[in-house]
C-alpha cells in the first residue's frame, strides 16, 4: 500500500517538472520574440514623459531617444 503511494507521489512530482519546464521554455520563447516590442515601447512612453524624440531603431528593441537642443539632434 505504502509503494503505491510513493510512486504515485513521484509520478506527481514528475508530472509537475515537467508542467514547469514547458511553460518556462514557452515563457522565455514569447519573452525572446517579443521581448523587443515591449522594450521600444517602454522607450516611446518615456521619451514622451521627459519632452524627447522617439527614433525607430533598425531592430525590435534598438530605438533610442534623442535629446533636440535648436537645430542640433544629440543622441543619447
Amino acid at each position: 500500500m505504502q509503494d503505491k503511494l510513493i510512486k504515485s507521489d513521484i509520478n506527481q512530482l514528475l508530472k509537475d517538472v515537467v508542467f514547469i519546464t514547458i511553460f518556462a521554455v514557452l515563457f522565455f520563447f514569447i519573452v525572446g520574440k517579443f521581448g523587443g516590442y515591449l522594450s521600444d515601447y517602454i522607450t516611446k512612453k518615456s521619451c514622451t514623459a521627459i519632452d524627447e524624440q522617439y527614433i525607430v531603431g533598425k531592430t525590435p528593441g534598438s530605438g533610442t531617444c534623442i535629446k533636440n537642443s535648436g537645430n542640433i539632434n544629440i543622441k543619447k
